[in-house]
């Protein structure tokens, strides 16, 4: 441990740089991620909740995604 924490002191210049190029490469990438919101898409076809929510979205047009919040 000691040995590690010794190189990062001798060479903090080169971790700042990376950790740097990590930071750019991320801010880069942020657009490109996406997020899936209908959970249903992972569930298998033969579910019963995704018959189910099947259902609903033919029958409404809305998958029927709902929170809910309860005060303790």
């Amino acid at each position: 441990m000691d040995k590690i924490v010794a190189w990062l002191i001798k060479y903090r210049k080169i971790v700042y740089i990376f950790f740097l190029a990590l930071l750019a490469v991320s801010l880069f990438l942020i657009p490109r991620v996406r997020v899936n919101y209908d959970l249903a898409h992972y569930l298998p076809e033969e579910s019963k909740t995704k018959q189910a929510i099947d259902v609903l979205e033919t029958e409404f047009g809305y998958p029927g995604m709902a929170d809910v919040m309860v005060a303790n």
